[in-house]
């Protein structure tokens, strides 16, 4: 039996269901930051992470005895690992930068989501970034996805996440549409890239101004009076307007980018 112990940093211990094996000292309590493992048999570091519930996505250096580590180190009996999450695109200098395990630069603003993520890859569309999502698509149609087109995955599930052909993604932790299109903002460094109203809510095709004459048959007459700005989605021919909910849409984004400011 091969025992480990994890010494997990910033929100990582968070992401473990149940308390480890190891804790503090005899009637202390527990330290929520240190989880054990024990193992039959020898295991790559990333696997022993994965079997713990923290999927390789979220990791960004690894220290055995105070060196770094890849994904590849095989543990064995007694070894103490350092974890340290990823941190959000345009956080400072950081130690140990060549043995970083994410691939650089963190930022990201192509992203395919889940199909529990309809609302947040809306959101995302709205403000103007490259998002596919399909309400069939499978573990494995979305992990191929991503892999081909350089794509960062966001989901609320381990299992996808853990798959070795995603190499860039987020385990979202925020429950509703608003604050989880907050915490990617936030994570990947956006909050200075938003175009708003850039693409297409349904599909993702790219917005282009139309000539209000174009697609006059297509207006309600109401509209027509006091509107003049249209645009169609070069993909499915959706036709925009700014109507009355675009002011409360306009609210509520401020109200997202606010927080993926503040965002600790």
């Amino acid at each position: 039996m091969i025992e480990i112990v994890f010494q997990l940093s910033g929100d990582l211990p968070a992401l473990i269901g149940r308390a480890g094996l190891v804790s503090s000292a005899a009637g202390e309590k527990a330290d929520p930051a240190v989880r054990g493992r024990r193992l039959r048999e020898p295991a790559s570091l990333k696997d022993a992470l994965e079997g713990l519930g923290i999927p390789h996505t979220e990791v960004d250096l690894l220290l055995v005895a105070g060196r770094p580590v890849s994904f590849d180190y095989l543990v064995g009996p007694g070894d103490r690992i350092e974890v340290f999450p990823t941190p959000p695109a345009g956080t400072g200098e950081l130690p140990w930068p060549e043995d970083r395990l994410q691939p650089r630069p963190l930022s990201r603003s192509r992203f395919v989501c889940d199909q529990h993520l309809g609302k947040l890859a809306r959101l995302l569309r709205i403000l103007g970034f490259d998002t596919l999502y399909e309400r069939d698509w499978f573990e494995s149609k979305i992990a191929s996805t991503a892999a081909r087109e350089d794509r960062a995955v966001l989901t609320c599930s381990r299992a996808l996440l853990k798959r070795n052909r995603i190499g860039r993604g987020r385990l979202v932790r925020a429950r509703r549409a608003d604050a989880q299109a907050a915490e990617v903002l936030h994570h990947f460094g956006l909050t200075g890239e938003v175009q708003l109203f850039g693409r297409c809510s349904l599909c993702n095709g790219r917005l282009a101004a139309v000539p209000k004459a174009d697609v006059r048959d297509r207006i309600p007459p109401l509209t027509w009076k006091w509107r003049d700005e249209y645009f169609l989605c070069r993909h499915c021919d959706q036709l925009y307007w700014e109507g009355t909910h675009v002011a409360r849409l306009r609210d509520r984004i401020s109200v997202i980018l606010a927080a993926a400011e503040t965002e600790a």
